[in-house]
């Protein structure tokens, strides 16, 4: 059922996404041919100069646009009025859940990529830093020197993006489940706790990246031993983990709100 709800989450979005995609790289196309134009011809210096301001307000347009989608779908589909439709399915209060979740944080990964691609598009030297990059990770896992440490450090780096991207989608999830407590202005409410949520990871994150740092041995002391990358895998496992816990806290609470106390608008 789980595939089922996923196929039916990405048709329903498909659509959106992807038009806003195609608009961001038709104005990195733009830009590119501005830019280009820019530095034969003095007519086009100020097209340039706009063109990149268009793409760098493209990309944070992707970006705010995927938080309103993804935020309006959670409240519509299970809050709103299509809640007492999709409550009533065959499928698990989990089953619902993931289905927003995994679809979700699909489109934040894929609006990630897509700003990437328009910034090379658009912009040379981008896709320069962007190609050096790449060819330092690869390099990272196939040179001579790399280490089980370095390498299993670079995969948790990466695993700890997905699972901050995760934690995001859920302290939204989390803060509008919560805000059905309130009888009135739970727009209002909801992003108060929100807010709140993200104070507390903040200050959960600081007192654990202290308490990291009073553990871990003095980095010179490791640069000086060969051991630097040791203390790297012990920095991305320590932010992976806590993401993974923050992740299932916020996921628990949603699970529990939607369940137990559930109180469609």
């Amino acid at each position: 059922m789980l595939g089922k709800l996923l196929k039916h989450e990405y048709k329903a979005t498909a659509r959106t996404y992807l038009a806003l995609y195609a608009g961001m790289l038709a104005v990195a196309i733009f830009t590119r041919i501005m830019y280009f134009g820019g530095t034969q011809f003095s007519f086009f210096a100020v097209g340039s100069i706009a063109g990149l301001t268009m793409t760098a307000l493209g990309v944070g347009a992707i970006a705010v646009a995927t938080i309103i989608l993804t935020t309006q779908r959670f409240k519509r589909n299970l809050l709103g009025d299509e809640g007492y439709l999709m409550f009533t399915l065959p499928v698990t209060t989990d089953g619902l859940l993931l289905s927003k979740l995994i679809v979700a944080v699909s489109w934040f990964v894929a609006g990630i990529v897509m700003a990437l691609v328009a910034l090379s598009v658009a912009i040379p030297a981008a896709a320069d830093t962007i190609i050096s990059e790449l060819e330092g990770f690869v390099i990272q896992f196939t040179q001579d020197g790399a280490t089980g440490w370095s390498i299993s450090g670079m995969i948790l780096l990466h695993l700890g993006i997905l699972a901050l991207i995760a934690a995001f989608v859920l302290s939204i999830y989390a803060a509008h489940a919560l805000a059905m407590r309130a009888t009135r202005f739970r727009g209002l409410a909801s992003f108060g706790i929100w807010l709140l949520i993200w104070v507390v990871a903040q200050v959960a994150g600081a007192i654990g990246l202290r308490a990291l740092e009073a553990l871990m041995m003095d980095a010179r002391y490791a640069m000086e031993n060969g051991m630097i990358h040791m203390r790297d895998f012990q920095t991305s496992l320590a932010v992976f983990l806590f993401c993974v816990v923050g992740s299932t806290v916020l996921y628990l609470v949603t699970r529990v709100m939607l369940k137990k106390n559930l109180n469609l608008e």
